[in-house]
């Protein structure tokens, strides 16, 4: 079964706030994925409090990526766009070692790939997008098997954070609707 997750792009003075994964040393939006009967909006919000320490408030739907080939059943992601209301940031957490706001031109190099996509669907405005991206992560069945795999030592961590890293290709359904067969 595919897994849905859910992400803030929390934006200030044009600045998207990222968040340093504590289990891969990756920067990310913050996120997670939905708990049972929770909506998409109180997901955001929670996972935005647990790994950022900031209160937001939801602005607008930046949109709906599919990775069918991600891991082994693949993955969707919500994106949605916010701004802090309150709370404190915090730079670490249990999921977190650092936190910090980055602009376009400063996004950091370890990168979770196919955010690079969606901090710039966020930024721009944009608000709406459904797209596909192609996603194919070589090593591990999902996160869990991937550390295991890690701390192991059946794989590096540089294999798994280049593979991380590795900004897929996107397709934009509104663009074209048959493109989207071929992933």
């Amino acid at each position: 079964m595919q897994q849905i997750g859910v992400g803030i792009a929390i934006i200030q003075s044009e600045k998207i706030l990222l968040t340093k994964r504590r289990d891969f040393p990756v920067w990310c939006i913050p996120g997670g994925h939905l708990a049972p009967k929770e909506s998409v909006p109180n997901a955001a919000i929670r996972e935005a409090k647990e790994e950022t320490g900031l209160d937001v408030k939801i602005t607008d739907f930046v949109g709906l990526y599919s990775m069918p080939n991600k891991w082994q059943d693949g993955s969707c992601e919500i994106i949605l766009r916010g701004k802090p209301v309150g709370g404190k940031l915090f730079t670490s957490t249990d999921e977190t070692t650092d936190a910090a706001y980055f602009s376009r031109d400063e996004l950091p190099g370890n990168l979770i790939g196919w955010q690079y996509h969606q901090i710039d669907d966020a930024l721009s405005g944009k608000s709406g997008g459904l797209s596909i991206f192609d996603v194919r992560i070589s090593i591990g069945q999902n996160r869990e098997n991937l550390l295991h795999l890690i701390e192991s030592g059946q794989i590096s961590l540089d294999d798994c954070l280049n593979d991380l890293c590795t900004r897929p290709n996107r397709i934009d359904l509104k663009e074209t609707s048959h493109e989207s067969n071929r992933l």
